[in-house]
């Protein structure tokens, strides 16, 4: 592992750590941002991106074990808390330094070479998530290009103290679009599972639908046969309908995680983010390096973001930082293109 090297911190008067050898870590940076430009096709573009994320995971474990820091100040409950508050302090380092700037640098590059930027649809019920989408990717390449914020109060001082380096915006929205799209592409792909599954028992004369499923059956494979088929999870009582469907039919088991999934609600709560991390068909179904990051970005132990921002609950790093949004972006436009499934 040659990507992996001893890391000595400093931190500076303020209380935050910085890298006191970093052109190694810099050099690393350079050669994933140029294997990600130079990949010929998507194909290749994943590969490079699996393999930055699996060497992330290595390059984490081993700055936990052999990075020389500072010692932490502060009041500690115990030992626990304290070794607790030096992994997240590291993973939050290394996220920045590593994902963050990798993939904050590769969009600088792909607007500079004018490459097209991904647009993500959604059928709308009540919320307009494209609206959403491009408020988000109009922000951060915004502030990539350095464009300055359109608006000024009356009375108040233009200021750039965030030009280039935060996207808050994008921040606010990207978790809640990477919450959705991610819950709508699991709930289509166990739907699309469990068709396929009925199609076969059905044809072999193991299955026989009434009525009521055949008209169920035919009109989720009219939408699927013309393109249709993306549902965008609001269909709660559809869903729950199919569900009751495929749990006859032998389909899919009556379990709480198939259901929180297909349906979208267990017990009228609503499936969230949360939901991923609990979810043995999620874990199976999500390619295990993007199921890491999932776990690293939202999960409460790690860098806990949709928390961060709604209730402002950590002082640890720069939860608004461009990089921690480039990271997001990147993840949504990998559930929207299917890169994070097996």
């Amino acid at each position: 592992m040659n990507y992996c090297y001893k890391k000595v911190y400093a931190m500076h008067p303020g209380g935050s750590l910085y890298l006191t050898n970093p052109e190694p870590a810099m050099k690393y940076v350079e050669e994933k941002i140029n294997l990600l430009l130079q990949a010929q096709d998507h194909a290749e573009e994943l590969k490079v991106k699996l393999q930055i994320l699996r060497e992330f995971e290595e390059i984490f474990q081993y700055d936990l074990k052999m990075a020389v820091r500072p010692e932490p100040f502060g009041t500690f409950v115990n030992a626990k808390e304290k070794q607790e508050f030096i992994r997240v302090k590291q993973l939050t380092q290394d996220f920045n330094f590593y994902l963050g700037n990798i993939f904050c640098n590769f969009h600088e590059n792909l607007m500079k070479q004018k490459h097209h930027i991904p647009i993500l649809t959604c059928p709308r019920f009540v919320i307009d998530y494209d609206e959403l989408y491009l408020r988000a990717v109009n922000e951060y390449f915004g502030v990539l290009a350095g464009v300055q914020y359109p608006l000024q109060l009356a009375g108040s001082e233009p200021k750039n103290t965030c030009m280039g380096v935060h996207a808050c915006g994008t921040t606010y929205i990207l978790p809640a679009l990477i919450d959705h799209f991610l819950l709508m592409y699991l709930q289509n792909r166990m739907l699309y599972q469990g068709l396929d599954r009925l199609a076969a028992l059905m044809a072999c004369g193991s299955v026989v639908l009434t009525q009521e499923e055949k008209s169920l059956y035919h009109m989720f494979l009219t939408a699927r046969k013309h393109g249709e088929g993306m549902f965008n999870g609001t269909q709660e009582q559809t869903m729950a309908a199919v569900f009751a469907m495929f749990i006859r039919c032998g389909v899919l088991e009556d379990s709480r995680d198939n259901a929180q999934i297909l349906v979208g609600t267990y017990n009228h709560r609503a499936s969230t983010l949360g939901t991923i991390f609990h979810s043995a068909y999620a874990k199976q179904e999500l390619r295990p390096e993007y199921y890491n990051l999932l776990w690293i970005l939202f999960d409460t132990k790690n860098m806990n973001i949709r928390n961060c921002i709604m209730h402002g609950n950590s002082a640890k790093f720069d939860y608004l930082s461009i990089n921690v949004a480039a990271v997001m972006l990147q993840l949504l436009w990998d559930i929207a293109a299917g890169d994070i499934f097996r």
